[in-house]
């Protein structure tokens, strides 16, 4: 009888059975490594994947970016004056990503103004810090106006002056007049005669001056001479002032200081007291390519914008320059008009606005 071959005391099977062993473990070690390695390169998948979605992602950023700068520049550069709350506003809607979030900022913002303002100089208080984060819009700053009336002391009515009192019919006596007794000629007879005309109520003027506050309405696109009659024709207007470059008008019921612009003209009538000039420090407001229509006086010949500027700085009856680059002209004004776009041109206006 044969016996079998013991392992533990055959070095051939004791040998083979360690072979087998590592085997089996390098196999299992290869089997991991390959799972890794296939893990490894679909992580390096996702990772191209993703990074390719950020650079797109990025180069549609930039050209967003730079398509809002041109649009920026194309207001600057082409858009009328008048128009450019509405362009900006827009460019702002589709270029800024916290356009929503601020906006409901902003609306909330809008509606504290209007509930904390108690009078006149805590509104105007209000209006500031609410622009220094946010824009009006039109139907805000309609709404504004509003509030400003109610918080505007209103005017006590000028008592009507007391008719004197006729006196009491007398009874004459005398003789009655005959039956036959002929009448008095009609050109002695007494007939009432209509009052004279009333004088219609006139303006003194203020060129380069606005007023702030005690505003009654905001009127827009109007002309000055309808401006005039719109407070001409309302009881409670004593002035107003109109934006010769966004063509508004602002009938007031109440007066106060006149500031320094070149942008407005005000108007006072002439039954009210002249108002006092305001003491704000005088600056420069700047318009890049904008020009004030050329006028028929003299130009002087700068090297620079700052030069221009500061001869107009310099002289009292100067509101507004404009330099131009090419001639090296400086063009002082005693008023102006709307501003237009010319590229090389660099135009500054004093102003006393807070």
């Amino acid at each position: 009888m044969t016996s079998e071959p013991n392992s533990s005391t055959d070095p051939k099977a004791a040998i083979g059975g360690f072979l087998s062993s590592v085997w089996g473990k390098t196999l299992s070690i290869l089997a991991a490594i390959t799972m890794v390695g296939g893990i490894a390169a679909e992580g390096l998948s996702i990772f191209r994947n993703w990074q390719d979605s950020q650079i797109a992602a990025n180069k549609i950023l930039e050209s967003k970016a730079e398509q809002c700068a041109k649009r920026a520049r194309y207001v600057v550069d082409f858009v009328p004056m008048n128009q450019w709350g509405a362009a900006n506003a827009a460019i702002d809607r589709d270029c800024n990503p916290n356009y929503a979030e601020r906006t409901k900022k902003c609306a909330a913002k809008f509606t504290t103004l209007l509930a904390q303002a108690r009078d006149l100089d805590s509104l105007l208080a209000e209006v500031k810090s609410y622009k220094t984060d946010c824009d009006f819009s039109d139907e805000q700053r309609t709404a504004v106006m509003a509030r400003m009336a109610e918080v505007t002391p209103k005017l006590k009515p000028a008592e009507a002056p007391t008719p004197p009192v006729a006196p009491p019919a007398q009874l004459t006596t005398g003789t009655v007049a005959a039956p036959n007794a002929v009448p008095a000629p009609a050109s002695l007879i007494s007939t009432p005669q209509p009052p004279p005309p009333s004088k219609p109520v006139s303006f003194k003027t203020f060129d380069n001056a606005d007023m702030m506050g005690g505003d009654i309405q905001f009127i827009k696109d109007i002309n000055l001479d309808d401006c005039t009659a719109a407070c001409r024709s309302d009881p409670k207007c004593r002035a107003y002032s109109y934006d010769k470059w966004n063509r508004s008008c602002y009938p007031k019921s109440e007066m106060h200081s006149l500031t320094l612009t070149a942008r407005s003209l005000t108007a006072i009538r002439d039954d009210q007291p002249e108002p006092a000039r305001s003491t704000i420090e005088v600056g420069i407001e700047h318009f890049h390519n904008r020009a004030f229509a050329r006028q028929e006086q003299p130009k002087k010949l700068v090297s620079t914008a700052d030069a221009c500027e500061a001869g107009c700085q310099s002289a009292d009856w100067c509101v507004a320059y404009t330099f131009f680059k090419q001639s090296r002209e400086c063009q002082m004004f005693k008023s102006t008009g709307v501003y237009n776009p010319e590229a090389g041109a660099e135009s500054g206006a004093k102003t006393q606005a807070e």
